[in-house]
Formats: C-alpha cells, structure tokens, sequence
C-alpha cells in the first residue's frame, strides 16, 4: 500500500497543504490530489525543506511530513 503524505503543522497540528491557503512560491496547488496530499515521498521532503526558507517567519511552514494510508 503506497501512502499519500500531508505536511502538518508542528505548532498546532493542521494541514500545511490543504489548511493554509497555498504555497505558491513552493509548490503548485495541483501537485496536491483531491484530499489535499503529495503522492511522493521525496516531493513532501522536498516542499518540507523549503517552506521554512521562502516563507521565513511563517510558524505554518515548519511542517512535519505524515504518511496517511489508506485502502
């Protein structure tokens, strides 16, 4: 089973992806699939590492990366 990955808020607990209004200077809206998650692992890591650099002194962009499974 593959899963999907959510980036969540360390701070509070809320989807980085889906909750926050978007990323655009980090990744496009459409890389997200209808939930709201990333399909690859190492684009969630690479959106991880980035966020904190181009959105600096945004608490939502420190993000932990959560594989979310489902059948």
């Amino acid at each position: 089973m593959t899963p999907w990955l959510d980036l969540v808020e360390a701070a509070t607990g809320v989807s980085a992806l889906s909750n926050c209004g978007g990323w655009p200077r980090v990744f496009a809206n459409g890389e997200l699939s209808a939930n709201g998650l990333i399909a690859d692992h190492a684009r969630a890591l690479e959106i991880q590492a980035a966020l904190p650099l181009a959105c600096q002194g945004e608490h939502h962009a420190i993000c932990d990366v959560w594989a979310v499974f489902t059948e």
